[in-house]
């Protein structure tokens, strides 16, 4: 029975600041996507700046998808792909709208505590 008994010990434990680093370095790339968006923005403009961006994020997520099974979505949840897929057109337009207009601090400040209301 006294095998059976497992204790605890940090032996071998995962330090607790790697999560916080990880964090930490998303919060970074984040801030600095944010940053290199609002330049590119005022470069070229919203509209160009939301059609490069989706033509990468396409070409990202077809390359996965060919690389999975080849199967066409029911046209049910095509119809749920396309609704969402007019929401995240209107969000990028206005998040990249909005990015260009206000101070790069209070954007990416808005954009954290976004989710929160």
């Amino acid at each position: 029975m006294r095998g059976l008994v497992k204790s605890s010990s940090l032996a071998g434990a995962v330090s607790p600041m790697i999560p916080v680093l990880f964090c930490a370095l998303g919060i970074f790339l984040l801030s600095g996507m944010d940053a290199a968006m609002k330049v590119l923005v005022i470069a070229v403009g919203v509209y160009n700046t939301v059609l490069w961006r989706s033509i990468l994020a396409t070409v990202v997520a077809g390359t996965g998808w060919s690389m999975g099974p080849r199967r066409l979505p029911a046209p049910s949840v095509l119809r749920l792909h396309a609704l969402r897929a007019a929401v995240v057109g209107f969000v990028l337009l206005s998040f990249f709208w909005g990015l260009a207009r206000l101070p790069l601090a209070e954007a990416i400040g808005l954009s954290f505590v976004a989710p929160l209301f």
